[in-house]
């Protein structure tokens, strides 16, 4: 079963294979002015459909959109941290400000940039301020919606028999370097994401994992804790090793290696886009390794200096630019990010692949994909 809140985990992207029954975006009954906000119905249809087949095994997928642009909330979550009062002078000095923008998308989404907004004559903080009260209140009442879905769960008496995974694809930004939206950059509040597992008696309650892991681990774990074998091709790995050594404690890395984890850089990307948006031709890749982050800004810098270097442990929101005093750790870091770049380019299909250039078994999972047809 498939919940998608917007096109791209849909038939757009073929990522309606598999699935029994898909529910598309286009099926939502969009309220106005909350059309982001979609975990109240799809959580009304998710129960429904499990009360039906409780008896049943099943996997689901529920993609819920709610802490997205537009951020203000259904009542009462868009006053719980944004006075009501408020509300039309942060609109009007939203106009203000998107009418200052000299980049059109950030008119167009109404998301003005810090400099935006000053080139408006707008308090940037007191604005993003309102603006943040709404995006938390987005969160909350999101969580609010699955709490509900949660309780249902347990009034079924399944709490012990189902995995949940909690993840997101990427944060927003909300000035923390100037800007607004997602995918414009490889800082911290756009990859930083939740990676939470929840199922009684087989996840231990209240762990915390302090080692680096990335989306893509979430795969092969899921398949891990249900006693399913993870394809040899899978490029993510099974974080419950990982899991079992913090839980003994001591060395948890000596323990997880023994046990068949290993720590692996986890990377971020910006892509130059010269027909997308947001912005369309920078480039950045960010890469974060024993504790430390480097971000390469290739392409489109502007004030920004090639190299970044962050003390991720001790900067978890890449404030503090520490490259100069660490030279060595950045020569280490970029030789690290120059050998995934290398992986990628040697695992790349060229760009006048046919099928009739590829094995086989690389036609069948592109077709499968949609990649060609």
């Amino acid at each position: 079963m498939s919940f998608s809140s917007v096109a791209f985990t849909g038939r757009l992207s073929n990522l309606h294979q598999g699935f029994e029954e898909l529910h598309e975006a286009a099926s939502l009954n969009r309220e106005p002015g909350y059309g982001s906000k979609t975990a109240r119905e799809y959580v009304d249809r998710a129960t429904n459909w499990i009360e039906r087949h409780q008896d049943t095994p099943f996997f689901m997928y529920l993609h819920v959109f709610d802490p997205h642009s537009r951020y203000e909330p259904r009542s009462p979550y868009a006053t719980m941290w944004s006075d009501a009062a408020g509300k039309e002078r942060h609109e009007v000095d939203r106009t203000k400000g998107t009418d200052a923008a000299v980049i059109d998308f950030h008119k167009g989404r109404g998301l003005p940039y810090r400099e935006d907004l000053e080139r408006g004559g707008v308090d940037p903080k007191e604005w993003i301020d309102y603006e943040a009260g709404w995006y938390d209140g987005s969160i909350r009442g999101m969580d609010s919606e699955l709490g509900r879905f949660l309780e249902r769960i347990e009034e079924l008496g399944l709490e012990d028999d189902v995995l949940f995974a909690f993840v997101s694809d990427h944060g927003d930004e909300l000035q923390d370097h100037g800007g607004m939206w997602h995918g414009h950059s490889t800082y911290a509040e756009l990859n930083q994401v939740p990676f939470v597992l929840y199922r009684p008696g087989v996840v231990p309650a209240g762990l915390q994992v302090k080692e680096t892991v990335r989306n893509i681990d979430l795969m092969p774990t899921l398949l891990d804790l249900s006693g399913l074998d993870v394809p040899e091709y899978a490029q993510g790995q099974s974080l419950v090793p990982l899991m079992a050594a913090t839980v003994e404690g001591g060395d948890v890395l000596a323990s997880a290696a023994e046990k068949g984890w290993f720590p692996e850089a986890a990377v971020t990307e910006k892509n130059a886009h010269p027909d997308g948006e947001n912005p369309k031709e920078f480039e950045s890749y960010g890469l974060i390794a024993n504790g430390w982050k480097i971000i390469h800004n290739v392409k489109g810098r502007g004030d920004k200096p090639e190299y970044e270097l962050y003390d991720h442990a001790a900067d978890p929101k890449d404030l503090s630019d520490v490259a100069s005093s660490n030279p060595d750790m950045l020569d280490k870091l970029k030789v690290e990010l120059q050998t995934w770049h290398n992986m990628v380019e040697q695992n790349q299909l060229p760009n006048d692949a046919s099928p009739e250039a590829m094995t086989p078994d690389e036609a069948e999972r592109l077709r499968s994909l949609g990649y060609i047809q």
